[in-house]
């Protein structure tokens, strides 16, 4: 989440939303965080957390997945979130259709750490280099 919100902060066109008016870039970092809950998934959202350390941002996650799975939510866990993210990627998924929630700028997927097609070490479309031994 730390290098979501590092590239949110370097890119803002990413935290923004279209109006009438054009592209309108957040000046909040509100990230939503995907949680598996016994019937499905519900993704409250972290607030400013540009402003976290990585262990605040530890905390904060930690807080409101406890809060979803007991159904024990709070006013401010829903709305104004302005980007997502998620980590289907431990399903050992490595096919996913994220979902924007609206007006969120944006949700990035991340499939997971999968070997590559030729074993450990082995990168897919690889071309060799005249280094190589």
């Amino acid at each position: 989440m730390k290098a979501v919100v590092e590239a949110l902060r370097r890119q803002p066109t990413f935290n923004a939303v279209w109006t009438d008016e054009g592209l309108m870039a957040r000046r909040r970092v509100n990230l939503g965080v995907a949680v598996a809950v016994d019937d499905g998934l519900i993704v409250p959202i972290v607030r400013d957390v540009d402003q976290l350390s990585i262990n605040g941002i530890n905390r904060a996650v930690a807080e409101v997945a406890v809060r979803a799975r007991a159904n024990r939510f709070r006013t401010d866990d829903f709305g104004g979130g302005t980007f997502t993210v998620d980590n289907t990627g431990w399903f050992g998924s490595n096919l996913t259709m994220p979902i924007i929630n609206v007006p969120g700028g944006g949700h990035p997927h991340d499939g997971g750490d999968h070997e590559a097609p030729g074993g450990p070490g082995d990168v897919a479309g690889r071309r060799p280099s005249p280094s190589d031994p």
